[in-house]
């Protein structure tokens, strides 16, 4: 496409940024094309991890929770592990937990936490709904983006029934 096909003339002193923002998300101007067509109308993509990141996993168990020594840390829908790997690395805690309902992301913990020797590591594939004894016993309990992008509104009702039932007690934690 050509250059002038990519580029808007717009005159600052009539239309200053934070006009330029409200047309934007008023839906009256955009700032995107389609590479393909030309076309303006197109939508941003919501991008969502399903995964904190090293730092966030860092700033977690170093700075926002307080000391888990001999605790049961529990990391509902596990996915590639990082959550356990964390907690493997910068916390003393008796028994790291994932519980993931992919068998291939579960045999993938079970990789790497040989690999990289985490004993206290443990993964369990299941629905988390069959695991209320695990709920109960943990002392912290590390749910991120864990039901709303992978289970039906129905199912992500269940899920959280299973898990405030299990965990009434004052001991646990939830982040």
């Amino acid at each position: 496409k050509q250059w002038y096909q990519r580029r808007v003339r717009v005159d600052a002193f009539l239309f200053p940024d934070d006009v330029m923002d409200e047309l934007c998300d008023a839906g009256k101007l955009s700032r995107h094309y389609c590479t393909t067509c030309g076309s303006k109308s197109t939508q941003k993509l919501d991008l969502v991890s399903h995964s904190f990141s090293a730092w966030e996993l860092k700033w977690l168990f170093t700075k926002m929770l307080p000391p888990l020594d001999n605790k049961v840390i529990l990391d509902v829908g596990s996915r590639l592990g990082c959550v356990l790997y964390a907690a493997a690395e910068y916390t003393n805690a008796s028994k790291i937990i994932g519980i993931e309902l992919n068998q291939d992301f579960c045999n993938l913990q079970h990789s790497i936490a040989e690999q990289y020797n985490y004993s206290k590591v443990d993964v369990i594939q299941s629905d988390v709904r069959s695991q209320g004894q695990i709920l109960h016993s943990s002392d912290v309990i590390i749910l991120n983006n864990v039901f709303e992008h992978f289970m039906s509104h129905e199912d992500q009702i269940k899920c959280w029934d299973t898990i405030f039932w299990e965990c009434k007690t004052e001991k646990a934690r939830f982040w």
